[in-house]
């Protein structure tokens, strides 16, 4: 990175939990020190369906549908590594656990993104309908004509104005009204 400023710096390898710390760059040598801990597989109560075709045909569209959504932009991703997220279900919690040992690879049509997904947890119970994903995302923006990128800018753009994270960011900065907002 050539570029002052705060990134992320995510590190994942199958078997170790992944590491992320939040570091600052200046024009000076930065170091970081990386200790990655082994991760403990303890599965209670669960099946493990680790055929895709078997998991893919039972809980695809569950997964798909609450990881990815379920709108016009969302219906234009595709998950291009599908075989690599593996499923579980607890009959007794009727919850549904997701993951995988390298990262998800979606081709995001819409907005013009490959996004890189290490997918850390999922968990859908069919009960509650709770759902929780946690994950570390690294975009990167596709190539197009410049017609194309004006596009996709204009629709991230429209994407973001509709978005919680927006009504989120104006709640907690007192700015409702001024982003049009009526709570």
């Amino acid at each position: 990175i050539s570029k002052s400023g705060k990134y992320i710096l995510v590190i994942s390898s199958v078997g170790y939990k992944t590491f992320s710390k939040m570091i600052s760059l200046n024009n000076d040598t930065t170091s970081v020190n990386i200790f990655l801990s082994q991760r403990s597989n303890q599965l209670q109560d669960v099946v493990v369906t680790n055929s895709e075709k078997d998991g893919w045909s039972k809980y695809g569209n569950i997964f798909l549908d609450n990881f990815i959504g379920t709108s016009k932009e969302a219906r234009q991703c595709i998950l291009k590594n599908r075989s690599v997220v593996k499923f579980s279900f607890s009959q007794r919690k009727k919850e549904l656990v997701a993951f995988a040992d390298e990262p998800l690879i979606i081709e995001n049509k819409a907005l013009g993104y490959i996004i890189k997904y290490q997918l850390e947890n999922f968990v859908f119970n069919y009960n509650s309908n709770y759902l929780f994903f946690k994950g570390y995302p690294l975009f990167t923006e596709m190539d197009g004509n410049t017609r194309r990128q004006y596009s996709w800018q204009k629709e991230r753009k429209h994407v973001y104005d509709l978005s919680i994270m927006r009504f989120i960011r104006a709640l907690y900065n007192d700015r409702v009204i001024e982003n049009n907002y009526a709570v």
